[in-house]
């Protein structure tokens, strides 16, 4: 009898733990969407629909008093995918000062009631989220009967009402169990009750059959299932008090194992497929089944097209002007600090949405991934399906999450030791440009990364893996877009590549005065970053250059191929006004750099060789920087820095008022990152091309 009981307990253990996983309620978030801004998109247009599947909202809503849009009552209609009792969350900017609108709300044929919208500031759209009176409207909504809920919201009279979010909560109850059984987590705790209560019956089978005494196989019970249903309860718990969601957690591989998509299904509405915020932050949707007029370009690269997602919107009004029949969809698969071992198989999962263009911009990581990440890619396989099974839990991420915080802050205090002092053979390593990245590299092993072979190794995976993604495109009948890749010429290098042959003394001894040279150069970082740019007197620069230029002249005596050596040389030429002389010194600093943290020349030479072999379409885009930079040397201009927290990336800011594109400028924010202008220009370069190669629709 206790052994029946001892049953029952296990099962209704596991079975809640796994109860408290599935949802109790389904939320469904439309964001502002800024281009149904103005008469040409409300002009015509009286209702707007919204879906689980359109993560969008008309971020202005007009009113009967709005003779721009028409001078008529404007109809929001929500189709939520249930008809059980519904809560909304309107959340507004701004609205209009003196005459707000009035919605009516309304669900089937019941009216739900009137909302008058408060007064706002009536500000200019520009300045909404940060001048505008923002205010938010609870509207609850009763359960209706059939399979879902029509809600109308709609301007009976006054104006305009801005729009930041309008997030929907509908109720879902637990004994909807098996509608909710694909949830992995479901799903994973029912197996485990499976399997436990057959083991708990085999054993006790063993036993009554005299293999065993009872007590030995309760004993072997006790072992196995104390265990088990403890880690139940602790994971049931977590899951209670929603701490340490998986769903939340990042991939545990950082891209390199295949074992999670970057677009998975939209568990609201399962015809379309969303971005897997495990793998990237930004919103975005697309659906399952292709439309038929619909041009599907997929953008993949690091950091570089990551960060290029808030300017998308204006790339595919850029392409909608050259092909107004049809629309434009652009999914954007870059991601910070990939470089292309981890894109190969993003190209892969990507061809299965039928692509109609694939565009790849990137080679700036290929040092890094191998430096960071080359444990990882080295590990066990068995290793691997073991991390990737306890990832799916919660008190795997909470033990996790605590080891990473107690490790962090050990190598915090080291780090900042390894800033005062730390010395790598006679070789003083403490450069006032350091930085995190540069303590870890030497932590690694500073001579073996900057071993000439290591360097030419990482090229010679970089061709591979642009063909990888060549040879997948072709088998898929999908044409590619490639670019040549910029970064800031004057940038000096991190770390010159070591030649064995050569000795470590010289290198040592170059690397002094190097350190010396950038010292006194940083002491007078502002005056240079005030000149650089500009035609002007360089006279007080050059008066700094003239007290360190001996320590170069003696460097230039010893190794005059290593980078730090050509970097300086050719700086002091721009300073000089020598900018045809500075321009090769400057390309040849970035080849002879062994950890760049941006592509160099050699990485071009490899984009042009594969473009030629394979017959891609080639944009010159490190070209085009250069042609619009002062002087044609490319520099960054820190006052462009952007936002790069991920509140702002989902956003879709327009160019400034006044903006000239073809001004010349820094078009850097550091030593990598286009900024604004940058990408602009980038985008334009790439949307004629595109035109031009009749690349779509082929």
């Amino acid at each position: 009898m206790k052994y029946g009981i001892l049953a029952l307990l296990t099962a209704a253990t596991m079975i809640f733990a796994a109860a408290l996983y599935l949802p109790s309620e389904t939320t469904i978030i439309w964001h502002a969407d800024n281009d149904t801004l103005g008469h040409h998109y409300w002009n015509k247009r009286t209702e707007v629909l919204l879906t689980p599947g359109n993560p969008s909202i008309p971020s202005q809503v007009p009113g009967p008093g709005d003779k721009w849009a028409g001078g008529e009552s404007k109809t929001l209609i929500i189709k939520m995918p249930s008809s059980r009792a519904t809560r909304l969350l309107l959340s507004l900017y701004d609205s209009h000062y003196s005459d707000p609108p009035v919605l009516l709300v309304t669900s089937g044929d019941r009216k739900i009631g009137e909302i008058k919208v408060r007064p706002g500031n009536g500000v200019n759209w520009k300045e909404w989220k940060r001048k505008g009176k923002s205010t938010n409207y609870i509207i609850k909504i009763p359960a209706g009967s059939g399979k879902g809920l029509d809600i109308k919201m709609k301007t009976v009279s006054g104006s305009w009402m801005a729009v930041a979010s309008l997030i929907a909560y509908q109720e879902a109850p637990f004994w909807h169990v098996w509608s909710y059984i694909p949830h992995r987590w479901a799903k994973t705790l029912l197996w485990v009750t499976a399997i436990g209560l057959a083991g708990y019956v085999a054993l006790l089978t063993i036993g009554l059959g005299g293999l065993w005494s009872r007590e030995t196989a309760f004993t072997i019970i006790a072992l196995v299932g104390a265990p088990l249903i403890f880690l139940m309860l602790i994971e049931g718990s977590l899951a209670l008090f929603n701490i340490a969601d998986p769903a939340k957690a990042e991939d545990p591989y950082s891209g390199f194992k295949k074992y999670i998509d970057m677009l998975v299904e939209n568990q609201r509405n399962r015809d379309f497929l969303v971005t897997n915020h495990q793998r990237s932050k930004l919103d975005q949707t697309i659906a399952k089944i292709k439309p038929k007029n619909e041009y599907r370009v997929f953008f993949f690269g690091g950091s570089n097209v990551y960060f290029l997602h808030p300017q998308l919107h204006l790339f595919q009004k850029m392409l909608e002007r050259y092909y107004p029949d049809n629309k434009i969809k652009i999914i954007n698969f870059g991601m910070p600090a990939y470089g292309t071992t981890r894109i190969v198989p993003l190209v892969k999962e990507a061809v299965r949405y039928k692509p109609d263009l694939l565009i790849i911009y990137s080679g700036h990581n290929e040092f890094l991934e191998r430096r960071f990440y080359e444990d990882l890619l080295k590990e066990n396989p068995i290793l691997t399906r073991l991390r990737v099974f306890l990832h799916k839990f919660r008190f795997y991420q909470l033990a996790r999450n605590l080891f990473r915080k107690m490790k962090s802050t050990s190598i915090g205090l080291h780090t900042e030791k390894a800033k005062i002092e730390f010395e790598t053979g006679r070789v003083k390593l403490n450069k006032p440009t350091a930085d995190i990245d540069w303590i870890r590299e030497i932590e690694i092993d500073y001579g073996k990364y900057t071993d000439i072979n290591f360097h030419r190794q990482t090229l010679v995976k970089y061709k591979h893996n642009l063909n990888s993604m060549v040879k997948i495109a072709e088998e898929n009948g999908t044409p590619i877009l490639i670019g040549t890749l910029s970064s800031p010429d004057l940038i000096p290098p991190r770390a010159p590549c070591y030649d064995f042959e050569l000795g470590l003394e010289k290198w040592v001894k170059v690397t002094e005065l190097a350190d010396k040279i950038t010292d006194h150069i940083v002491r007078n970082k502002t005056l240079f970053d005030s000149l650089i740019g500009r035609d002007v007197d360089y006279g007080e620069a050059n008066e700094v250059i003239a007290e360190v230029r001996p320590a170069l002249e003696k460097a230039k005596s010893i190794l005059p191929d290593n980078a730090d050596v050509q970097y300086w040389e050719g700086y002091f030429k721009y300073f000089q006004k020598d900018f045809e002389g500075a321009k090769p010194l400057l390309k040849n600093s970035v080849t002879g750099d062994c950890t760049p943290y941006r592509a160099s020349p050699l990485i071009n030479d490899i984009v042009r060789k594969v473009a030629m072999e394979n017959g891609l379409t080639l944009v010159h885009v490190n070209r085009l920087i250069h042609e619009h930079s002062p002087f044609g040397i490319s520099y960054k201009d820190e006052r462009t820095r952007e936002t790069w927290h991920h509140g702002a990336i989902n956003t879709k800011p327009e160019m400034p008022d006044g903006f000239d594109p073809d001004l010349k400028r820094g078009l850097f924010y550091d030593h990598v990152h286009l900024n604004q202008a940058g990408k602009y220009l980038m985008l334009r370069l790439m949307a004629d091309k595109i035109f031009e190669e009749k690349l779509l629709g082929r």
